[in-house]
C-alpha cells in the first residue's frame, strides 16, 4: 500500500511538472512566416506596468518624467525649509494634520510659489499622459483603480472590526 501511494505521488508530481514545463514553453504553436508589415516603435515597445495595464514606451517615459519631476520638486522644496520648519516635520508628538497645519503657517511667499509651480508642472505632465491614453487603456486603469478602492475599503473594514472587540 505504501509503495502504491509513493508511485501515485511520483506520477502526479511528474504530470504536474510536465504540464508546467509545457505552459512555460515559449515556442509558438502556429506557423509564423516572416511578414513584410512595418510596425511603429510604440507598438513594439508596449510594456505592462506593475498593475497590468499595457502602456506604450512613450507613456512609460511620461510617467517616469512625472516621477522624476516630483522627486526633484520635493528635494528643491526640502532644501528651502528652515531649521524651525524641519523641527516641525521631525516632531513625533504631532499628527500628520497638525504637522501640515503648523508647517503651512510658517511657509514663506517663496515656498508657496514653489508649491504652486510644482502642482502646475505635475498637473501639465499628468494631462499630457492622459491625452495619450486609448479608451481601452482608460478602461484597464479604471478597473484597476476600482479594484484598489475595494481593497482599501476591505482593509478599513477589517481594521474597524478589530477595534470593536470586547
Amino acid at each position: 500500500m505504501k509503495t502504491l501511494k509513493s508511485i501515485s505521488v511520483f506520477v502526479f508530481c511528474l504530470f504536474l511538472g510536465l504540464s508546467n514545463a509545457k505552459a512555460q514553453d515559449t515556442t509558438p504553436t502556429t506557423d509564423t512566416a516572416p511578414t513584410t508589415e512595418v510596425t511603429t516603435t510604440t507598438e513594439v515597445t508596449a510594456e505592462t506596468d506593475s498593475h497590468g495595464a499595457v502602456l506604450t514606451a512613450d507613456q512609460v517615459a511620461l510617467l517616469k518624467a512625472q516621477k522624476d519631476l516630483i522627486a526633484a520638486n520635493r528635494e528643491a522644496f526640502k532644501a528651502s525649509l528652515t531649521e524651525a520648519q524641519l523641527a516641525i516635520l521631525e516632531n513625533t508628538d504631532l499628527s500628520k494634520k497638525d504637522i501640515f497645519a503648523a508647517l503651512a503657517a510658517t511657509f514663506t511667499a517663496e515656498q508657496r510659489a514653489i508649491i504652486t509651480a510644482n502642482k502646475e508642472s505635475v498637473r501639465a505632465l499628468r494631462e499630457e499622459f492622459r491625452s495619450t491614453l486609448t479608451s481601452e487603456q482608460r478602461q484597464q486603469l479604471g478597473s484597476l483603480n476600482n479594484a484598489k478602492a475595494r481593497d482599501v475599503e476591505a482593509i478599513v473594514e477589517l481594521k474597524g472590526r478589530g477595534n470593536k472587540r470586547n
